[in-house]
């Protein structure tokens, strides 16, 4: 196959049914659908890029059956480690820093922090879609900041799909907590600001907070939804507005990842509900420069290559407000098939337009 030998890497395992554990589904789709698109596409195990010049390629047959074959290491890699846990540990750090150092191409090189992104973009074109944050603040901190912002959100500077975040309301002289354990909603409450504190204490010894001022979201069915927008590479290697897609929470949820009860909603029955027929494109036009101009210094000053981001987004009606609320940098699949279909057409594009700037750069180093 001519094009683009590209690897997607992945953590491995030691099954040759399953070579890449409960992911292996998901990466064999993006293998089979740049493949699809004329990409040599692989998939390459993490712990396998340490052991030399020759690696095990990994491919689903039409048989569902995986089969490697050894081949040398290709000159790019798009990151699919789907654990940010194994991705952070320092024998995986080093192997991909390793590759930069080879002058290998590696796109999406990690996980995003939500403290990376905000400092990111607070002083930014796009600093006023930024909800007020407060990075690593102590108990008294956050229980002094209600009164301002009404309702606070505590988010993990390090997880996703809604992992670990809690909704706080303090209403009747008591705090209100919302959150998610075990993918079901929980709802408990404190009397006072000593107890609330005590048990942020606890929470904030566990892991790495910011506390994120409530945004009152639009709502439908009347349940608060969010915007999922995807935004990728083209041939040119230029940022572009792919999509939308809408999540709505599910009911008493306080976020809108369907894995935790979250369902699709049709854009256009949402937009022309909200703005009536045709009277929607400007906002769309706003989120779509919104959210390139964010990807663009995102990327600038994270110093990283990336090729693919999603953004979640909020609206605010009355107000007439967007919101950034998350960023993410391994995104999982669209479930809208028009979206998915032109997210793997654009990233065999921008794989391509990789491969010929590698061959200008090499054709450069010969002539010198």
């Amino acid at each position: 196959m001519l094009g683009p030998r590209v690897g997607v890497i992945a953590w491995g395992t030691k099954s040759s049914k399953a070579p890449f554990g409960r992911w292996s589904y998901s990466i064999a789709e993006v293998v089979n659908a740049l493949r699809q698109r004329g990409i040599n596409a692989g998939a390459v195990s993490i712990q396998d890029l340490s052991q030399g010049q020759k690696i095990s390629f990994w491919r689903q047959g039409t048989d569902r059956l995986w089969h490697a074959e050894k081949q040398p290491v290709p000159d790019i890699f798009y990151n699919r480690i789907l654990s940010r846990r194994r991705e952070q540990s320092p024998t995986v750090q080093k192997t991909l820093r390793s590759l930069q150092e080879q002058g290998k191409i590696l796109f999406n090189p990690g996980y995003l922090s939500k403290e990376l992104v905000y400092n990111s973009l607070v002083d930014s074109d796009v600093c006023s879609y930024l909800p007020e944050t407060l990075l690593q603040p102590s108990p008294e901190q956050v229980a002094e900041t209600v009164p301002q912002w009404k309702t606070i959100y505590l988010k993990p500077l390090n997880s996703c799909a809604g992992k670990g975040i809690y909704r706080l309301h303090k209403g009747n002289g008591r705090w209100q907590v919302i959150g998610i354990r075990n993918k079901r909603p929980i709802n408990f409450s404190f009397q006072d600001d000593r107890t609330l504190c005590l048990w942020m204490e606890k929470l904030f010894r566990r892991k790495k907070y910011l506390a994120q001022q409530g945004i009152l979201l639009d709502r439908y069915r009347n349940r608060p939804y969010d915007f999922r927008v995807l935004v990728q590479k083209n041939e040119a290697g230029e940022w572009t507005f792919v999509n939308t897609g809408i999540r709505l929470a599910g009911r008493g949820q306080v976020v809108t990842h369907r894995p935790n009860g979250g369902q699709i909603v049709f854009p256009e029955k949402m937009f022309n509900r909200r703005f009536g027929p045709h009277k929607w494109k400007p906002f769309v036009k706003e989120i779509s420069q919104m959210s390139v101009s964010a990807a663009k210094v995102l990327e600038e000053r994270h110093g990283g290559t990336f090729g693919i981001l999603t953004l979640d987004v909020g609206w605010q009606s009355k107000e007439k407000k967007l919101w950034i609320l998350e960023i993410n940098s391994k995104p999982g699949r669209f479930d809208e098939p028009h979206i998915q279909r032109k997210s793997y057409d654009l990233l065999a594009a921008y794989l391509r337009h990789l491969w010929v700037q590698r061959g200008m750069k090499d054709e450069n180093i010969h002539s010198l």
